[in-house]
């Protein structure tokens, strides 16, 4: 998040899209969500965010729709052609 925050307005430094891992250590994807929706709206570029997850559970699944920052869930483990779909959207 530090690195949000303090690149805010370098558009050039910030990512295009964000795999988030939902279980992660330290700030789970939850918390990132949570605080990244705070700093999103001064950025000067829109970053995609897709959940990815082992979780099959639909309260997960549902959890992440919740979020307009997030444009799908993944689950792990990705496959090839999935990921590959993805990146094509940025081409």
């Amino acid at each position: 998040m530090n690195f949000f925050t303090e690149n805010k307005d370098e558009s050039n430094l910030l990512p295009d899209v964000i795999f988030l891992d939902i279980n992660m250590p330290v700030m789970n994807g939850w918390q990132f969500l949570e605080q990244f929706k705070e700093v999103q709206p001064s950025f000067n570029k829109e970053i995609v965010i897709y959940s990815v997850s082992s979780s099959f559970d639909d309260r997960d699944i549902n959890r992440s729709k919740e979020y307009t920052e997030v444009t799908d869930y993944i689950i792990k483990p990705v496959k090839r052609a999935n990921l590959l779909n993805v990146l094509r959207e940025f081409n």
